[in-house]
C-alpha cells in the first residue's frame, strides 16, 4: 500500500473497531436496559448481545484488513459496508437462537432483541459506508470529493427499511416492556404478601396457626407458601439445582429469586420467620393484553413507512435516471462529431458509487484523448513524410524521363548504323531494352505519385472488346523457354465500357507477372462472363504454376513497394499490382488474388459492363 494510501486505510480499520465496539455497548447494556426484562432473560441478553457484538466486529475488521492488504479498493465503501451488514446479521441470528434454547428469554422479548440487534447493525453498516466514502478515496480524479456520500439509493430505502425494522420492533418491545411492567408489579405485590405472612407466623406460636397462615397465603391467584427449616429448600428449588445457600447471583438483595424451570417462570421471596424460612412463589409468565395502549403510535409510523416505501423507491429511480442520463449525455458530446465546445469530461456530481462512475469515464476519456493527439501527431508527421516522398519520387521521375527518351532514341540511331558488327548490335539492343524497362518503372512511380495527389487522369471509355485485348497482351509478351501459355477466351462475349489503356496496363501487368515468378510450367489466361454485384461483368483469372505467395501476404501483395519474401531477386518495383488494383476499383470492378504455396498463384480481375457506376 502506497504510504498515501495507509492514513485513509487505518482511518477505516479505526472505524470498524468503533462502530463494533458501539454494537456490542448498545447490544449488550442498551437493549436490554431498554426492554427492561426479568433478571434471567437481561443476563443472557447481555450476554449474548456482547458476544455476538464481539464477533461480528471481529469478522468486520478482520474482511476490513484483508481487503486494504490485497489493496482491493474500487467500491471499497459499499464491501465494508456489506462485511458489516453480513456479520452482524449473521450473529443477531445467532444469539436469537441461543436465546430460544431452554427459553432463557421468552419469545417476545428474544424477538424483539433480534430486530433492534439487525436494525442497529445496519445503522452502522450506513455510517461505516459514510465514513469509508469520505476518507478512502476509491479511484484516481476523486480528489475533492470527500464529503458525505450523495447515494439515494443507500440512504432512502435504508432509511425505509431500518424504519419499519424499528417500528416493529416499538411495536414489539411496547408489549416486552408492558410484560416487564407487569412482572415488576407481580414482584411488588409478592414482597407485601411476604412481609404480611412473615409477621403472622412470626405472631402465630402454635403449628395449627400458622397452617391457617399458609392456607390463607394458598387461596391467593397464582401463589403458594412454603415454609421450610432454616438451611433447607423448597421441594422445587431443590429439584432444579440450586445451591442451599439462598444468596446465589439470581437473587437480589430483598430476597427475591427469579426461577426457570422447564420453560417456564417463578418469583420466589424469601423471608425468614423465628419458625422457619418463608417462600413465596408466583408465575411469572403472566402477559400484556395482545394489543398494549402504546402500540397504536408504533403501528401508525409503520403503516406510514409501508406505504411510502414504494414513493420513496420511486423518487430513488428518478433521481438517479437522471443522473445516468446527464451522464450518458456527456458521453455523447464527446462522440467523434459531436459539436464544437464539447466538454473534456462527465461532471462529477456526488462522493458515491455514481461519482465512481464518473470519475472512471473520465479517466479513460482522458487517456484515450491523449492517446488520440499522440496518433494524430504521428498521423500528421506520417501524412507530411509521404508527401515529401510523393513529390520526390514526382519529381525525380519527370527529371529521369528526359535522359531516359534521349538513351532510348540514340540506341534506335546506333542501331541503324551498318558499320557495327553483331556483337555491339546486340549490346545496343540489352541497352535499349532496359531503358525501356526503366521507362516503365518511371511510368509507374508517376501513376502512383498521381494517385496518391488525387490528380489520376480520368478514364477514357470506350466499347472494348476484352478477349482480343488479353489476346494482344498476350501475343505481345515475351514468353520464357520451358514455359507454356494457353489463353481460353468465352465465345459470344459483349463489348464493355472500359477505358482500353488502363484495362491493357492491368492485364499487361498480370501477365507479366505470372511470366516473369515462373520459371517454368504453365500459364492459363482465362476470361469468362460472370455477374458482378447484381449486373453485368466479365471475369479474369491469370493462373500460374510458381512458388506461389504465402496466405499472410496474399493482401500485403497490393501494397506499396512490397515484395515477396524469397522472390526479391526477381526485377520489379512493387508498384505494379497495387495500381493495378486502383484502376481495376476505378472501373468498378476488384482485383484479388489467391495461391497455394509450392503450387502456383491466381490472381482474379472483375470487370463491369457497363462502365463504372
Amino acid at each position: 500500500m502506497r504510504p498515501s494510501e495507509q492514513a485513509p486505510a487505518h482511518a477505516i480499520r479505526r472505524s470498524v473497531v468503533t462502530f463494533g465496539v458501539g454494537l456490542t455497548l448498545v447490544w449488550g447494556v442498551a437493549l436490554p436496559s431498554f426492554l427492561l426484562l426479568d433478571p434471567i432473560a437481561a443476563e443472557w441478553a447481555r450476554l449474548t448481545g456482547t458476544l455476538a457484538g464481539a464477533v461480528s466486529t471481529a469478522a468486520a475488521y478482520g474482511l476490513t484488513r484483508l481487503r486494504l492488504s490485497r489493496r482491493v479498493v474500487p467500491h471499497f465503501a459499499f464491501r465494508a459496508a456489506l462485511d458489516l451488514t453480513v456479520s452482524v446479521s449473521l450473529a443477531a441470528i445467532i444469539a436469537w437462537l441461543v436465546h430460544q434454547i431452554g427459553g432463557r428469554v421468552p419469545y417476545v422479548e428474544a424477538f424483539s432483541i433480534l430486530l433492534l440487534q439487525v436494525a442497529t447493525g445496519w445503522a452502522a453498516a450506513l455510517g461505516l459506508y459514510t465514513v469509508s466514502r469520505a476518507n478512502l478515496r476509491t479511484l484516481p480524479g476523486s480528489t475533492g470529493l470527500r464529503g458525505l456520500p450523495g447515494i439515494r439509493t443507500v440512504f432512502v430505502v435504508g432509511a425505509v427499511v431500518l424504519g419499519v425494522i424499528a417500528s416493529v420492533s416499538l411495536g414489539i418491545g411496547s408489549s416486552t416492556r408492558a410484560a416487564g411492567a407487569l412482572d415488576r408489579q407481580a414482584v411488588a405485590q409478592l414482597e407485601t404478601l411476604a412481609d404480611l405472612f412473615a409477621a403472622g407466623i412470626d405472631a402465630a406460636p402454635e403449628p395449627s396457626q400458622r397452617r391457617r397462615v399458609l392456607g390463607v397465603a394458598q387461596t391467593l391467584l397464582n401463589t403458594q407458601a412454603l415454609l421450610v427449616p432454616v438451611g433447607a429448600l423448597p421441594a422445587p428449588l431443590a429439584v432444579g439445582g440450586v445451591e442451599p445457600r439462598w444468596a446465589s447471583p439470581n437473587v437480589s438483595d430483598d430476597g427475591h429469586l427469579m426461577r426457570l424451570q422447564d420453560g417456564e417462570r417463578s418469583h420466589w421471596v424469601r423471608r425468614v420467620t423465628a419458625h422457619g424460612v418463608l417462600w413465596l412463589t408466583a408465575a411469572a409468565n403472566v402477559r400484556p393484553p395482545v394489543r398494549a395502549p402504546d402500540d397504536a403510535p408504533a403501528m401508525m409510523i409503520l403503516a406510514l413507512l409501508v406505504l411510502g416505501a414504494p414513493i420513496a423507491a420511486l423518487v430513488v429511480g428518478q433521481d438517479l435516471r437522471a443522473e445516468l442520463r446527464q451522464v450518458t449525455a456527456d458521453l455523447q458530446a464527446m462522440a467523434p462529431g459531436a459539436a464544437a465546445g464539447a466538454p473534456a469530461g462527465v461532471p462529477v456530481a456526488s462522493n458515491d458509487e455514481v461519482g465512481d462512475l464518473a470519475i472512471a469515464l473520465n479517466v479513460v476519456c482522458r487517456r484515450f484523448g491523449d492517446q488520440n493527439a499522440v496518433l494524430a501527431a504521428e498521423l500528421d508527421a506520417a501524412a507530411a513524410s509521404d508527401r515529401a516522398r510523393a513529390r520526390f519520387l514526382t519529381a525525380a521521375s519527370h527529371e529521369l524521363r528526359t535522359p531516359l527518351h534521349t538513351i532510348a532514341g540514340y540506341c534506335h540511331l546506333l542501331g541503324q548504323d551498318a558499320a557495327l558488327s553483331p556483337a555491339q548490335r546486340e549490346d545496343i539492343q540489352v541497352i535499349a531494352e532496359a531503358t525501356v524497362q526503366l521507362q516503365t518503372h518511371v511510368d509507374e512511380i508517376l501513376d502512383l505519385g498521381r494517385i496518391e495527389a488525387g490528380d489520376e487522369e480520368p478514364l477514357v471509355l470506350t466499347d472494348v472488346a476484352l478477349g482480343a485485348l488479353v489476346r494482344r497482351v498476350v501475343e505481345r509478351g515475351t514468353t520464357p523457354p520451358g514455359l507454356t501459355v494457353s489463353l481460353d477466351l468465352a465465345p459470344d462475349l459483349p463489348t464493355a465500357r472500359l477505358d482500353a489503356r488502363r484495362v491493357q496496363q492491368i492485364l499487361e501487368n498480370l501477365v507479366g507477372n505470372a511470366l516473369k515468378f515462373t520459371g517454368t510450367g504453365r500459364v492459363d489466361i482465362r476470361l469468362w462472363a460472370e455477374p458482378l454485384n447484381g449486373a453485368p461483368g466479365l471475369a479474369v483469372d491469370v493462373r500460374d504454376t510458381g512458388p506461389g505467395i504465402p496466405p499472410a501476404e496474399l493482401e500485403q501483395v497490393f501494397a506499396e513497394f512490397h515484395r515477396v519474401e524469397g522472390q526479391r531477386s526477381v526485377a520489379g518495383t512493387g508498384l505494379g499490382l497495387p495500381i493495378a488494383r486502383r484502376l481495376a476499383e476505378r472501373h468498378g470492378g476488384t482485383l484479388w488474388a489467391t495461391s497455394t504455396p509450392g503450387e502456383g498463384s491466381c490472381f482474379h480481375l472483375r470487370l463491369p459492363i457497363g462502365g463504372p457506376a
